[in-house]
């Protein structure tokens, strides 16, 4: 509840949806959705199979991992992680972070132009 409020916060428009458990997550998790912000620490496994379906999206959604754990830190970057953060995130890390993940895109296609001929 405290870091859906401080992503609100930072970003006022962001529709957040909340899982309880990475059995839930895997249900609410698509293409469509922007940004993952998953607490590790909460469910080491949960989290990291999390991660790993959100990179199997099409296309990929782009992730966060939380953790106090160095150990799940580098089990998060392996899966995929985008971005790692302490848990709980100071405000401006998350910040930065969220403002990051956000910005990238996701792919670059090249744009056809038609010519002037028709």
């Amino acid at each position: 509840t405290t870091l859906a409020r401080n992503i609100k916060s930072i970003i006022s428009t962001a529709e957040i949806t909340q899982a309880a458990n990475a059995q839930v997550a895997a249900t609410v998790l698509t293409g469509e959705v922007d940004l993952a912000i998953v607490d590790v620490d909460f469910d080491a496994e949960g989290g990291i199979a999390t991660l790993r379906a959100a990179k199997e999206q099409e296309p990929p959604v782009p992730t966060i991992a939380l953790t106090a754990n160095a150990v799940y830190r580098e089990q998060a970057a392996n899966a995929g992680a985008d971005e790692t953060l302490a848990n709980p995130p100071p405000f401006a890390e998350l910040q930065v972070v969220l403002v990051r993940a956000l910005g990238k895109p996701l792919a670059v296609r090249p744009i056809s132009i038609p010519s002037a001929d028709g």
